[in-house]
């Protein structure tokens, strides 16, 4: 499997686009340093807490997948 270049990534699904946040890996070193390791999804957290704020606020509609990413939603799409 590839790995994903750092940052947000958007791709298109049968029911609209699949959102998703990949952390750099100096990120992630930092992040794994930190006690708890709750530093390490924050990030991926306020990123897709703003995407899906954005695009509700724009008429979307937003759902999540199994392994934390989102969806938007295309008129008629049904998550698949």
């Amino acid at each position: 499997m590839a790995k994903w270049t750092a940052g947000l990534r958007v791709s298109e699904t049968r029911a609209g686009v699949l959102v998703a946040w990949a952390a750099s890996d100096g990120f992630t070193a930092l992040a794994a340093d930190q006690p708890g390791g709750a530093c390490r999804d924050g990030m991926r957290v306020a990123v897709q807490a703003a995407v899906s704020g954005l695009m509700t606020s724009l008429g979307y509609t937003v759902t999540g997948t199994l392994n934390g990413d989102i969806i938007v939603l295309v008129k008629g799409g049904d998550g698949d």
